[in-house]
């Protein structure tokens, strides 16, 4: 019966109204892949059932009558990348017709995954897709589109703020630059208010602890958290008003920073621009204003000596992060940001998750090669390993060789990293909101534990993830070459 109403009828509200309010008429896997194989079939040949069957494949996500399991989510992923494939060769389609098909496959899916992400996903336990529904993350979000009324926020959507990306997806964090009546600069860094939104123990926050990371391959990535909350709610992108934890430093015109005007605490900010690494250079040619500027924070950056390792080597780091010296500066505002946070808790004595490294390597940045055109194997596959597994977390401080400091850890990308979302809650409860009872020392103390145990192994199957991916990958695009 209710297959007559989904495949003929065709009933949108008479279908939810079943599927929602009677759990007998839900036929199992058999329905479930009907439903999947109509949506494909209506993707090449009947453009107006796509919606539909989009949205009634919806309903079984969200209805708990239908109890979609991880059986049937795979099903619909297998189903959804083997249709993928077969589209993205048939030549029997038009092109147009093969890119918008394709396009709308990735978009269903959450990303545009591939048959080597599905084959390995089991392996590692990592999946791109997230056990709830859009209606879930929403209703864990509370009050972030009010964020000007929370009283505890400072405003500060009058200054000037911008962020420079790699790919401007999520971005965690911006910067604004002054200069006071004394000359004094004043370096403002905003990291993205994750912890405020995002519940300790909530269904997000559980689930992020499960990736632990934002995994980065070189041509897709799977998320730490939802792309609605990643890329928009909670990214710091220059829609709207958002709430950012703000470290404040005062550094005089000789470049000696002011420890006691270093400020943390929360603030409500209006990004006025985002952006990439490659429009920097088309700024400095049409809007001078704005090349001004960034030649200012270009000049600042060159002042700034943090690590006396990585950063005495500036060509160095050119080549490292892609050639462009727009990302030497951000890095040097990042390693900034993470080495006083760490340094402040290491005085204070207070529990905290240290990021320690004993070998001189690139820690800056994701992966983010294309081994569509690099042939050099060896070459990802050191990179890769550089990148997982060198460095560790511990709640014992052992400073960070790589860069030269004596402590480190990382805060300042709390949207791809769970370390940096768990130093935010510890940076509001120890410092913002000043507590410290005996209490909450030794919850944290005992989280901690946990916690670096669970985010150096999920580092490592990351890097194996990682490793395994890009060798599939590489010998799947090489043979597609020869041929």
């Amino acid at each position: 019966m209710i297959g007559i109403i989904i495949f003929e009828r065709k009933d949108y509200y008479l279908v939810k109204l079943i599927l929602s309010n009677f759990q007998e008429f839900y036929e199992d896997d058999i329905l479930f892949c009907a439903v999947i194989d109509n949506y494909v079939n209506s993707l090449i040949y009947n453009l107006t059932d796509v919606a539909y069957y989009e949205n009634v494949l919806k309903l079984f996500y969200e209805t708990n009558n239908c109890n979609i399991n991880s059986k049937n989510k795979k099903i619909l992923k297998n189903r959804l990348f083997e249709m993928y494939d077969i589209v993205s060769n048939n030549e029997n389609i038009k092109k147009k017709d093969r890119q918008r098909i394709v396009k709308q496959i990735s978009c269903f899916s959450n990303n545009k995954e591939t048959q080597t992400m599905n084959d390995l996903s089991c392996s590692y336990e990592i999946e791109n897709m997230f056990p709830f529904s859009k209606s879930d993350v929403l209703s864990e979000i509370d009050g972030l589109t009010e964020a000007n009324c929370d009283k505890k926020y400072v405003d500060l959507t009058h200054k000037y703020v911008i962020s420079i990306d790699s790919k401007g997806n999520c971005i965690d964090d911006a910067f604004s630059l002054d200069k006071d009546e004394k000359g004094n600069y004043i370096l403002t860094i905003y990291i993205a208010d994750v912890e405020s939104v995002v519940p300790l123990n909530s269904k997000l926050d559980k689930e992020a602890y499960k990736r632990g990371f934002t995994i980065y391959l070189p041509d897709n990535y799977i998320p730490m958290f939802p792309n609605r909350l990643s890329t928009n709610l909670l990214s710091l992108n220059k829609q709207g008003l958002k709430k950012v934890f703000a470290y404040e430093f005062v550094f005089t015109p000789s470049m000696t920073l002011k420890n006691d005007d270093v400020k943390i605490y929360k603030a409500i900010i209006s990004v006025s621009r985002n952006y990439s690494y490659n429009e920097i250079g088309k700024v400095f040619k049409k809007n001078k204003k704005e090349a001004q500027f960034l030649s200012n924070v270009f000049e600042f950056s060159e002042k700034l000596n943090i690590s006396s390792n990585y950063f005495e080597n500036e060509e160095k780091i050119k080549q490292d992060l892609n050639k462009n010296v727009f990302a030497t500066v951000v890095a040097k505002f990042m390693v900034l940001t993470n080495y006083f946070v760490s340094s402040k808790f290491l005085k204070l004595n207070y529990p905290f998750l240290y990021y320690n490294n004993d070998n001189i390597i690139n820690e800056l940045g994701a992966i983010d090669l294309d081994i569509l055109q690099n042939d050099k194997l060896e070459d990802i596959m050191n990179l890769i390993n550089t990148s997982y597994l060198k460095s560790f977390y511990s709640t014992v401080n052992k400073g960070h060789l790589g860069f030269g400091l004596d402590t480190y850890c990382h805060t300042t990308n709390p949207i791809r990293n769970y370390a940096s979302l768990t130093i935010q809650r510890l940076t509001e409860q120890f410092i913002v909101q000043n507590i410290h009872d005996d209490d909450t020392i030794y919850f944290w103390e005992d989280y901690l534990k946990d916690l670096e145990k669970h985010l150096n192994e999920r580092k490592k199957i990351n890097g194996y993830y990682c490793s395994e991916y890009v060798k599939k990958e590489f010998s799947r695009k090489t043979k597609s070459k020869k041929k």
